[in-house]
């Protein structure tokens, strides 16, 4: 359990899953003017967040994944996902640690999204010569 501080000071619990990155508010800042209409007057400086991005505090490879991999408990599974920053790419999962360990992350993704199949020999092959008549 993390602990942190609300705006008054006080000690807050808080439950984290991700201890290894966290979330960076993007910043705007604004000149305004404080009289609009006389183009030379006072202005004031304004900042306000326009939206969050995730930073990561421990940067990906073998050894911290080892580590992070390490916590799980006996029994537990586990989830591994490629994700790119393209929100129409869908993520894909990964089944085996070592392949998610090892290999390059391009690699891994184009093995991931090339489709796979599968040949049903328990029936006969569906290309009979009836077909081509």
């Amino acid at each position: 359990m993390w602990r942190g501080l609300d705006r008054l000071g006080n000690e807050l619990p808080q439950a984290m899953d991700d201890k290894e990155s966290w979330w960076k508010p993007v910043f705007i800042y604004e000149q305004i003017r404080l009289d609009p209409k006389d183009p030379l007057g006072k202005t004031q400086k304004r900042t306000s967040v326009n939206g969050f991005t995730r930073e990561y505090t421990v940067p990906f490879s073998a050894k911290e994944l080892d580590k992070v991999y390490s916590l799980k408990r006996p029994g537990d599974s586990v989830s591994m996902a490629l994700r790119v920053s393209d929100p129409s790419v869908l993520p894909r999962g990964i089944t085996k640690y070592t392949d998610f360990r090892d290999r390059e992350f391009d690699e891994l993704m184009e093995w991931a999204t090339t489709p796979k199949f599968n040949l049903d020999r328990s029936v006969k092959d569906q290309l009979s010569e009836r077909q081509y008549g």
